[in-house]
């Protein structure tokens, strides 16, 4: 409801220089985004956190040194998944227009079929597709690729971590 009352609060031009689907389309990404981002929150951030804390704490009860530098890979390991997460939700965000966008246009292809043959528009509807489906593979594969330097980030510095940790044995 609040959404819908937020799209209606906008001008015609908004809804003029968009096509339908690719706006019903965004409000349903939002509707099934905000669980998600409440579950994400609650089962991963909160349960890692006091599972970090709880590993901390029992490390430091073995040896200080290998807490420490648990805390210290911890520090890094967060704050280079958050310098990578800022930018992927940049991407996501990016891929996830263009994908509205596909949608938009095959609802829009598919409601106006009729006009479409009768104006032999197969082959324009057809081309402006290709170019929109091309540049979503292009943002998607964009984002899988940050997503890849992430996850490298991640394994390499666990694997310092396991290195120096062996080190200081």
């Amino acid at each position: 409801d609040a959404l819908m009352k937020k799209m209606m609060a906008h001008s015609v031009t908004v809804f003029q220089n968009q096509f339908a689907g690719d706006l019903a389309n965004k409000i349903k990404e939002v509707m099934s985004g905000v669980p998600d981002l409440l579950r994400l929150l609650i089962n991963h951030f909160f349960s890692h956190f006091l599972a970090f804390i709880i590993a901390i704490f029992t490390v430091w009860t073995i040896h200080y040194q290998f807490s420490i530098l648990l805390a210290s890979w911890i520090v890094i390991f967060s704050l280079g998944t958050a310098f990578f997460a800022k930018r992927a939700r940049k991407l996501c965000s990016s891929a996830a227009e263009v994908r509205s966008s596909v949608i938009g246009h095959m609802v829009d292809i598919l409601s106006n079929v009729f006009s479409i043959h009768l104006f032999s528009g197969k082959n324009t509807e057809s081309k402006k597709l290709k170019r929109q489906l091309d540049a979503y593979v292009a943002a998607d594969q964009k984002r899988d690729w940050w997503f890849v330097g992430m996850y490298s980030f991640q394994g390499l510095s666990f694997v310092v971590y396991q290195a120096i940790g062996f080190a200081l044995l």
